[in-house]
């Protein structure tokens, strides 16, 4: 029989037993049994021509367990079928013949390619290719994240790029086996070393800033996150402890990428610094900010702030992140053409869900690859790793860790819980933190701490932060009253020394007046200053009792330091020891008079004066019950311990402000002084008169 005939013969066999088959699993007298039904009837259908060899030889075997059915039903002998092992046989000689005929097996190469990424575009991985081996491939498993994609006829092995610890493995794995490409994945690896050191580096070579003040000087340190931004495409997370200028160095980043319009994210008590710092910094600049959602931006300044709260208004969330719209003054800004951002305490878009999460993220996403993605905050973790996710997802460097599924699986111990009737992930854990730190400081994260930069501060550093006024109108009225008042006291110089008094008592109502009606955005700003660091600790200081009693009623769990007689004897000392002592009690509101003196309150991280004094001794002598300039204070600073950040809570457009500026120019005065009297002296001069001819002034 001819290998024609064979083939003919045990197809018609097939074809007969599947034209009986009934799907029977025990008996044989009805076509193939049921394991067979779905192979044979696949068989029967293809054409004769069709059929390799191999189907052949498998249909042969099959048709072994049903010789008995064939010869009764159908009158094929299966034992008189010729077995087509020879043609079997003779294929596979061809096959190998061919295999042999193609060059030898590739040389064993690691190369960097593009892959397809689950959001679309590519990343970038180490690609391995080599001959089958199966220790090689049992070693390659190992790699940290790689895995397996066919290409062509053969497979080729993926690994990270941008992992310090994979970079090591896979030299080590290069030079035991003999991979091409080692160098390569050397010299990215000592990159990747560099990075890690460079984003905790505490000074670069200084570079030169367009359009930044002459009067401004920028730290070492400072210029060594700008350094590090160059070298990670101005999208990075700087995470510099408070008070260590990171402000600044964001509005530098800008100017050096050029990336105007841009927009800067705070929260909405801190709109007015990031306002004051474009002027101070940058006076070339023009800055707007947003207030209300249905402002109209300009169109014309360099630099829009706007808080959290204003973009996310009527988010509309798309079914997919990245094919999320903005609406409102999201829209009107996103159509400006944004080409910077920055997003201040970026701690607040830590809940992917959030609308303003969903909204930062997607202004982030229609920035261009040439422009600056800074976020910033103090505390990038306040409570569990899952909290970078999002903010990372920002950056756009999410993918680079797998997604937010296999940064959860590897840094937060994500397992499935039962809740309910459901299972439902849970990622509040952590692992791998170390891993996870060095990842993050190759990526684009910069991370020093106010100890390490201590050296390089000043002993006090005084930062004046623009309050919100609850009614402005309010407020207006009342300081036009005092003005008509003064107005109208003018005359001889002896009359107005004898109205000096109740002049000084109608400015303390006005004073009053201000705190009342900045009580919320003090609040809000006390609550932010505690929110970005579970360590934190804030005395409060406030001149008059009844300013003290709303800042106080306002911070419920808050301590009091009462001026003496107005309080239960043995309260000052028991309030000083909770605010000292216990860790739930995070703020003190004190009088200038009360707090100023006898003192000490080094539990508190930070001073701030809702209500200012009258004379710069009052201010140093309330800011030295934190920063107390004693021999044993002062050997702590030297060891490191911490500067001290001075708050002055200042209402715009109000006395405040000028009770603040004249405050410092009699400081300037007792700084520039060198007779110890005449310092003295000076610190202890009253601002007072100098406000009260301020105010007259304003009738001229």
């Amino acid at each position: 029989m001819t290998d024609t005939d064979t083939r003919h013969t045990i197809q018609n066999a097939v074809r007969a037993l599947a034209g009986t088959c009934d799907g029977a699993k025990t008996r044989d007298d009805h076509g193939f049994n049921g394991r067979d039904t779905r192979f044979g009837k696949s068989l029967a259908a293809i054409p004769h021509d069709n059929w390799s060899e191999k189907q052949l030889s498998c249909a042969h075997r099959m048709l072994r367990t049903y010789r008995v059915q064939l010869l009764r039903v159908h009158g094929i002998d299966y034992d008189q079928l010729p077995a087509p092992a020879e043609a079997w046989e003779a294929s596979r000689q061809r096959r190998l013949a061919r295999r042999l005929e193609q060059p030898a097996h590739p040389q064993k190469t690691i190369e960097l390619a593009r892959v397809p990424s689950r959001r679309g575009g590519t990343v970038e991985r180490y690609a391995l290719r080599f001959p089958y081996d199966p220790n090689l491939i049992a070693s390659v498993k190992a790699l940290p994240g790689s895995y397996a994609q066919r290409n062509g006829r053969g497979w080729v092995w993926y690994a990270y790029t941008d992992r310090a610890d994979v970079g090591r493995s896979l030299v080590a794995l290069g030079e035991r086996y003999g991979f091409e490409g080692v160098d390569a994945v050397r010299r990215r690896l000592l990159a990747l070393e560099a990075s890690v050191e460079a984003s905790s580096a505490m000074s670069a070579d200084a570079v030169e800033v367009s359009g930044l003040n002459p009067e401004v000087t920028l730290r070492p340190y400072q210029h060594a996150a700008l350094a590090y931004f160059a070298n990670h495409d101005y999208r990075c997370l700087l995470a510099d402890q408070m008070g260590t200028g990171k402000t600044g160095v964001a509005l530098c980043a800008l100017a050096q990428r050029n990336a105007y319009p841009a927009l800067v994210v705070p929260p909405a008590s801190a709109k007015g610094v990031w306002r004051q710092h474009v002027e101070r910094w940058f006076p070339g600049r023009t800055v707007e900010v947003c207030k209300g959602r249905r402002y109209q931006p300009s169109g014309e300044a360099d630099i829009y702030v706007a808080n959290y709260e204003l973009l996310s208004d009527r988010q509309i969330a798309g079914g997919k992140p990245w094919e999320r719209e903005l609406t409102g003054l999201s829209a009107k800004l996103a159509a400006l053409g944004l080409r910077g951002l920055v997003v201040d305490e970026s701690h607040y878009v830590k809940e992917p869900k959030s609308l303003r999460s969903k909204a930062v993220r997607t202004h982030a996403q229609q920035i261009p690859s040439d422009g600056c993605t800074l976020l910033l905050t103090g505390t990038p973790v306040k409570n569990r790793p899952i909290e970078l996710a999002h903010q990372l997802d920002c950056l756009g460097l999410l993918q680079r860790f797998g997604g937010r599924m296999a940064f959860a699986k590897r840094y937060c111990q994500a397992h499935k819980k039962r809740a309910g009737r459901r299972l439902v992930w849970d990622m509040s854990g952590s692992s791998n933190l170390q891993e996870l730190n060095e990842r993050l400081r190759q990526l684009g994260y910069v991370r020093r701490t106010k100890d390490q930069v201590l050296a390089e501060l000043p002993a006090k550093i005084h930062s004046s932060v623009p309050m919100e006024l609850k009614n402005r109108a309010q407020y207006q009225r009342a300081e036009r009253d005092l003005i008509r008042w003064l107005k109208e006291t003018k005359g001889s110089e002896a009359a107005a020394r004898a109205r000096r008094a109740e002049a000084l008592v109608r400015v303390g109502q006005l004073k009053q007046l201000c705190v009342k009606l900045k009580l919320d955005a003090v609040k809000r700003w006390v609550q932010d200053y505690l929110d970005a660091d579970p360590d934190h600790k804030l005395l409060l200081f406030a001149h008059h009792v009844e300013a003290q009693e709303l800042l106080a009623e306002a911070l419920p769990g808050c301590a009091v330091l009462r001026a003496q007689g107005r309080g239960p004897a043995g309260e000052v000392d028991e309030e000083k020891a909770r605010f000292q002592d216990e860790l739930s009690c995070r703020v003190i509101v004190a009088s200038l008079q009360a707090g100023g003196v006898a003192h000490t309150l080094t539990a508190a991280t930070a001073v701030a004066f809702a209500e200012l004094g009258w004379t710069p001794a009052d201010q140093e002598q309330a800011e030295d019950r934190v920063h107390r300039l004693d021999e044993v204070m002062q050997a702590k600073i030297d060891d490191g311990v911490r500067g001290i950040n001075i708050y002055h809570l200042v209402a715009e457009g109000t006395i405040d402000q000028e009770i603040e500026a004249l405050l410092a120019q009699k400081r300037a005065v007792v700084d520039l002084a060198t007779d110890g009297t005449d310092r003295e002296r000076a610190r202890q001069e009253s601002v007072a008169d100098a406000l009260l001819v301020r105010l007259a002034q304003r009738t001229k």
